[in-house]
C-alpha cells in the first residue's frame, strides 16, 4: 500500500463550507484530453438548455430517503415539511450504461485494471431517470499525481453527455460505495464522497448538482477513518452535515484516547450554514440572555453536565429563536459524544474533564494515597494509557482547567487536579501547592485534600525555570484559512490579545515583522500553530516557555495560521530588537507570595532615578496586575530578557499585562518617598 505524502496533503484541507462557485469544475471542454477523441457528443447550446430545463423538472419529483435521527428533542423553530421518500429510479429503456465506466475512464487518460490497487474500475450510480454519476475507484495515481474523479452524465439521442466533473483532492483510496446519494433540499442532486487516505485517515466531500453545475459544497478531513456524513441530528426531517473534528491523537493514535469533536453545517433553504454557539445581544430579555449565555459560557468551557440545563432552559424561554435551538443541538451533541467517549476510554480520566465532568475524573485517582499520586516517578501511571505521555496529560489538563476555573472558580476538584498538572510537570513547582490548597480551602472536610497539602508541604519548593524545546518544522500539512485578517500592534505595542474562534476552521492573521525580531504565540495547548512567509514556506518554531517562538529571519510580512476548535484568546508578542530606553534597577529582590495567595504588597522607600526592581515567576497565559496604592510612583515591567512588556492596559495608577511565555518578569519602580503597589497574579 502506498501513502507517501498523501495524508499530509489531506490534512491541508480543512473542514469547511464552501461557496458553490469556488470549487474546481470541468465540463466537456476536459472531456478525452489525453486521447483528443471524445466519446461523447457535444450538444449545440441550445439543446443543452432545453435539456437541463428539462432535467431541473424532474429533479424536483424525486427525492431520497432521509437518514434516521440521532437526537430527539423539541421541533425545530422553523416549520419545514418533511422530505418524502424517494421512489427507486427507474432507469430510461433506451439507456445503456455499460458503456459508461469506459467512457469516463478514456475521457480521464486512465487504464481500467480490477484488482490491481489503481483505478481499478469506475462505478455507475444511478440518481434520476435521466441522470447517472460516474466515478473512479481504488487508489489514485501518485506519480504524476492525479486525483479521483466524480461525473454527473446523461444521454441525449442515445449520446451519453457529461455535464459536470468534479476531482477529490484529498481521498487516495475510493471504493464502490464511497459515492452515495444523499438529500439536503428538493431543487439540488447532492452525493456524500466518503473517502480513505494515508495509513488510516479519512476525507469527506459533499457534492452539488444545482442543474448547472457539480461543485464541492463542503469539505472534511479526520486522521481516522469517517471524516463527516449527512444525518439529521434533531429529529426535524431536514438532514444536516456533520463534520468530524474528533482529535484522535490526544496521545498517540494507538494509545485509543480521543477527544470528540464535530462541526455541523444547516440547510437554509438556500446555502450551508456553520452551527456555532452564539451569545444573546444586552437588549435580550435577561431570563433568555443570561441560561442561554451561560450555557454558550459553560459548553466554551467544556464544562457539559452545567451547560446543559441551561440550553434547555433558554430554549424553554424561546423555542422558536434559532440562535437558541441551535445552541441547544450543538451542547447536546458535543455533551452526548464526549460522554460516550469517557464511557469507553482507555484513560477515562482526561475524558471526564473533556466533557467537564471534574468529579467523576477526580474519582479515578481516589484508589491511590496522596504519596502515590504526588509521587515524582509517577507510578500510577506506568502501567496506564498515559504512560511516556505524562507530561502530554497534564498539558491537557491545564488546558482544561484553566477555562473550566475561569467559568466556575469553586470546582474544587479542578483545582486540585491542576495542581496535579503542575506537579506532573515540575514536581517542585509551588503553584501545584497552591493549587491544591485552593482546593482543601473550597472544601475543608476533603480528606484527599488536606493530604495532599501535607505531603506537597513535605517538598523543597524550586522555582521553575522556562524551557526551550525545539519544534520539528511543520511539514506541508498546513491548512488554508477560511479567513485572513490583517494584525496591528498598537503604536509601542509589544503584546497583542487576539480573541480567536476556531470552530468553522482555521484563521490566518498577517504580520509585519523585523528580521531579528521574536515572534512569541501563546494559546490553547490543544491547537496547532504555523507561521509561513510570504512565498508560503513555514518558519521553525520552538517551544519556550508555555508559548510558540519563531525566529525572525527576514523583515516581511508573515502568515500566522491556528487550527484548532472553539473559541479563546491568544496572545502575540513581538519584543523589540532593542533594550528600553529606561534606567535598569539598581537592585532586585524575589517576590514570594503566601501558599494559596493570589497577591502581595509591595512597600518601598524611593529616591527618583534610582528604580528598584521585583522579580516575579508568571507562568504563559497569566494576567500580572499592578496598582500603586500609596505614595509618587511609577512602574514598568520587563521580561526575562531586559525587554519592556507593554501593558494590555494602562491608567496612570494601574495596569494589566499578559503574560505570553512562562518565565521571571522584573517590575520596575521610580519615584520618590515612600510608596506601596498591589501586585495580583490570578490562577489561569
Amino acid at each position: 500500500m502506498r501513502t507517501r505524502s498523501s495524508d499530509s496533503i489531506a490534512r491541508s484541507k480543512n473542514a469547511h463550507s464552501r461557496d458553490p462557485g469556488s470549487a474546481k469544475v470541468r465540463g466537456d471542454s476536459f472531456l478525452n484530453s489525453a486521447t483528443g477523441s471524445p466519446p461523447t457528443r457535444r450538444l449545440h447550446d441550445g439543446t443543452l438548455l432545453l435539456l437541463l430545463g428539462a432535467l431541473a423538472l424532474i429533479f424536483a419529483a424525486c427525492t431520497t430517503a432521509t437518514s434516521t435521527p440521532t437526537l430527539t428533542s423539541q421541533n425545530a423553530p422553523t416549520a419545514s415539511a418533511a422530505p418524502a421518500a424517494t421512489p427507486t429510479p427507474i432507469l430510461a429503456p433506451e439507456a445503456d450504461v455499460a458503456p459508461l465506466p469506459q467512457i469516463f475512464a478514456d475521457s480521464l487518460g486512465i487504464t481500467l485494471k480490477s484488482d490491481s490497487g489503481a483505478w481499478e474500475s469506475v462505478e455507475v450510480l444511478p440518481l434520476t431517470p435521466e441522470m447517472w454519476a460516474a466515478f473512479t475507484t481504488g487508489f489514485r495515481a501518485f506519480d504524476p499525481l492525479k486525483n479521483h474523479a466524480v461525473a454527473i452524465f446523461t444521454q441525449a439521442d442515445g449520446v451519453w453527455v457529461e455535464l459536470g466533473r468534479v476531482e477529490l483532492e484529498c481521498g487516495d483510496y475510493v471504493d464502490s460505495g464511497s459515492i452515495q446519494q444523499v438529500k439536503l433540499d428538493e431543487n439540488s442532486l447532492w452525493l456524500a464522497a466518503d473517502t480513505g487516505t494515508g495509513a488510516h485517515s479519512g476525507c469527506f466531500d459533499l457534492l452539488r448538482w444545482d442543474g448547472t453545475a457539480l461543485t464541492i459544497a463542503a469539505s472534511g478531513f479526520n486522521s481516522s477513518p469517517g471524516a463527516g456524513e449527512v444525518r439529521d441530528v434533531d429529529g426535524d426531517g431536514q438532514p444536516e452535515v456533520v463534520l468530524n473534528a474528533t482529535d484522535p491523537y490526544v496521545f498517540c493514535y494507538a494509545c485509543g484516547v480521543r477527544l470528540y469533536n464535530i462541526s455541523i453545517l444547516r440547510w437554509d433553504g438556500a446555502q450551508l450554514l456553520p452551527v456555532e454557539l452564539t451569545r444573546l445581544p444586552d437588549d435580550t430579555v435577561a431570563d433568555l440572555r443570561e441560561a442561554n449565555n451561560g450555557a454558550v459560557e459553560l459548553a466554551a468551557a467544556s464544562l457539559f453536565p452545567a451547560a446543559i440545563p441551561l440550553s434547555d432552559e433558554a430554549l424553554g424561554y424561546a423555542p422558536s429563536d434559532e440562535r437558541v435551538y441551535w445552541n441547544r443541538q450543538l451542547i447536546h451533541l458535543l455533551a452526548d459524544g464526549r460522554k460516550e467517549y469517557a464511557n469507553s476510554s482507555p484513560y477515562p480520566l482526561l475524558n471526564w474533564i473533556f466533557y467537564g465532568d471534574w468529579d467523576a475524573a477526580l474519582a479515578e485517582l481516589l484508589q491511590y494515597t496522596p504519596a502515590q499520586i504526588f509521587d515524582p516517578q509517577r507510578a500510577i501511571l506506568q502501567e496506564s494509557a498515559a504512560a511516556g505521555w505524562e507530561e502530554t496529560l497534564a498539558d491537557w489538563i491545564l488546558t482544561f482547567s484553566g477555562p473550566a476555573l475561569a467559568a466556575q472558580p469553586d470546582l474544587a476538584p479542578a483545582w486540585f487536579l491542576q495542581g496535579w498538572a503542575r506537579f506532573l510537570k515540575t514536581p517542585g513547582d509551588p503553584a501545584a501547592a497552591a493549587d491544591v490548597e485552593q482546593a482543601a480551602r473550597l472544601v475543608p472536610d476533603a480528606a484527599l485534600y488536606r493530604a495532599s497539602l501535607e505531603q506537597l508541604g513535605s517538598r523543597e519548593v524550586v522555582q521553575p525555570a522556562p524551557t526551550a524545546t525545539p519544534i520539528p518544522a511543520p511539514s506541508a500539512a498546513i491548512p488554508s484559512p477560511v479567513t485572513v485578517e490583517t494584525v496591528r500592534f498598537p503604536v509601542g505595542a509589544t503584546v497583542y490579545e487576539l480573541p480567536v474562534n476556531l470552530s468553522a476552521g482555521a484563521r490566518g492573521y498577517t504580520l509585519g515583522i523585523g528580521a531579528g525580531q521574536k515572534l512569541y504565540v501563546t494559546g490553547p495547548g490543544n491547537a496547532r500553530i504555523w507561521l509561513v512567509n510570504p512565498t508560503g514556506q513555514p518558519i521553525a518554531g520552538v517551544a519556550d516557555g508555555g508559548a510558540t517562538r519563531f525566529d525572525i529571519p527576514a523583515t516581511a510580512n508573515y502568515t500566522l495560521i491556528l487550527q484548532g476548535s472553539g473559541a479563546a484568546d491568544w496572545l502575540l508578542a513581538i519584543p523589540p530588537l532593542s533594550p528600553p530606553e529606561t534606567i535598569p534597577p539598581v537592585s532586585s529582590e524575589r517576590v514570594r507570595f503566601a501558599v494559596g495567595a493570589t497577591s502581595a504588597t509591595l512597600e518601598a522607600t524611593l529616591t527618583r532615578g534610582t528604580p528598584v526592581g521585583y522579580i516575579l515567576g508568571i507562568g504563559a497565559g497569566q494576567r500580572l496586575w499592578v496598582t500603586a496604592t500609596l505614595g509618587d510612583v511609577g512602574f514598568w515591567v520587563l521580561d526575562a530578557e531586559g525587554k519592556t512588556l507593554s501593558p494590555i492596559s494602562r491608567t496612570a495608577r494601574s495596569g494589566e499585562y499578559a503574560i505570553p511565555r512562562t518565565g521571571d518578569y522584573t517590575l520596575v519602580l521610580d519615584g520618590e518617598g515612600p510608596v506601596q503597589v498591589v501586585v495580583e497574579i490570578p490562577p489561569r
